[in-house]
């Protein structure tokens, strides 16, 4: 098979096709008088446009040459170079873990590719969802958290019945006040607090 670069008067500057004898064969690459770049498609919708059927792997991969270290994409909303955000795996010296980071120079999640937590906040997360210098809201009118271990179990409630509010089905601990021992235990002893 041969690789046949097609001028045209249409839509498109040239066509790539694939084909044996003549540049009838299928279309693998459009560049269109605009400069904007197809891969399976013959009307890129935006500078570069891919289409596939294929998603085994990733549409798009990206890979290290020869040696192992960062691999990411960057993204930068402004012409002078400011505002900018990197996604990718290795960022800021995070060896095969998944980052997002900002122009702050540093990773603001990280998703670890060993245990699979999640640190906002903190490139060494110490649980599966760890947020550090900050605080998780959870609002909406049926804003809650639940809290369940595999040996403890909550009665059915659907979603609306939460209300706001926590669901704990394992022991708590409330720290920062005086007595804070009294909040331990199952809950029987927070009656009339």
């Amino acid at each position: 098979a041969k690789l046949h670069a097609v001028e045209t008067s249409g839509s498109n500057s040239y066509i790539f096709a694939a084909s044996t004898a003549t540049d009838s064969g299928s279309y693998k690459m459009v560049i269109s008088t605009s400069g904007s770049v197809g891969i399976g498609t013959t009307g890129p919708g935006s500078i570069l446009h891919l289409k596939t059927d294929s998603s085994f792997g990733g549409a798009l991969r990206i890979f290290r040459k020869t040696t192992d270290g960062e691999v990411t994409i960057g993204f930068n909303s402004k012409a002078t170079g400011t505002g900018n955000w990197v996604m990718g795996i290795g960022g800021w010296g995070n060896t095969d873990d998944f980052v997002i980071g900002g122009g702050g120079g540093d990773a603001r999640l990280l998703i670890e590719n060993n245990t699979g937590n999640v640190g906002i906040g903190t490139t060494g997360p110490l649980s599966k969802f760890d947020v550090m210098d900050g605080s998780i809201t959870v609002r909406g009118a049926n804003a809650g958290l639940v809290f369940e271990n595999s040996s403890r179990v909550i009665s059915s409630e659907t979603a609306s019945g939460l209300g706001a509010g926590i669901r704990v089905s394992t022991n708590i601990y409330i720290v920062g006040f005086s007595s804070a021992a009294r909040y331990y235990g199952d809950g029987s002893a927070l009656s009339g607090v």
